[in-house]
């Protein structure tokens, strides 16, 4: 047996430490199978119990769990994660990244394209210092993309990481909007792309 599990979860231990966290017991779990080479008698390793009660077993776990999490909540795992996985965790490191997300009244990309990758020029190599945040933040949105497959390019959603996206969360929405329908002309070299009717982040 093997398994793919996705949900929501606050807690990976042998038991639920609350009436909504569900648990995931590591160690084999005992599901009416006895010691059998045959296959379908095999004992799963883990056993996934979710918050209405129901129970899967599975010969391994996906936990794709975000990197913050699984640094503060070192009692996410019972019994707990080997110390080279802890260690190599740890080393890791994972800034702010915002999403931007562009609501148009009717699409305006063509139906090939799902995705505008921007490359931006590097900086003059004269300049000293980095020129002011606010003359330089949207330099780190490095696209824009179609919302979902099958998306008919109403919403386009843009990325950005860094400081920058930080500091873009100080920003009003429509001078977010306002740069962002510029960075579009400019890449897709279309005067005429719209400005969208909403702008969330």
């Amino acid at each position: 047996m093997s398994g793919f599990l996705a949900g929501e979860a606050s807690s990976v231990s042998s038991s639920a430490r609350s009436s909504r966290a569900p648990s995931v017991c590591s160690t084999p779990a005992h599901h009416g199978a006895n010691n059998s080479n045959n296959s379908s008698h095999r004992r799963p390793n883990v056993m996934v119990e979710c918050e209405n009660g129901a129970k899967f077993y599975a010969d391994h776990v996906v936990c794709t769990l975000p990197l913050g999490l699984l640094k503060e909540r070192r009692d996410l795992f019972m019994p707990p994660l080997p110390e080279d996985k802890r260690r190599a965790m740890e080393r890791l490191n994972f800034g702010t990244v915002n999403k931007i997300l562009l609501e148009y009244e009717r699409p305006f990309l063509s139906p090939d394209i799902s995705e505008v990758i921007l490359l931006w020029d590097p900086p003059p190599p004269e300049e000293e210092e980095p020129a002011p945040m606010k003359d330089r933040w949207f330099r780190r949105i490095y696209s824009f993309s179609k919302l979902g497959p099958g998306s008919d390019g109403r919403v386009l959603v843009g990325w950005i990481s860094g400081e920058e996206a930080l500091y873009m969360e100080t920003l009003k929405l429509n001078l977010v909007a306002e740069t962002c329908t510029a960075i579009l002309k400019k890449f897709l070299a279309d005067p005429y792309v719209p400005k969208p009717k909403s702008c969330v982040l």
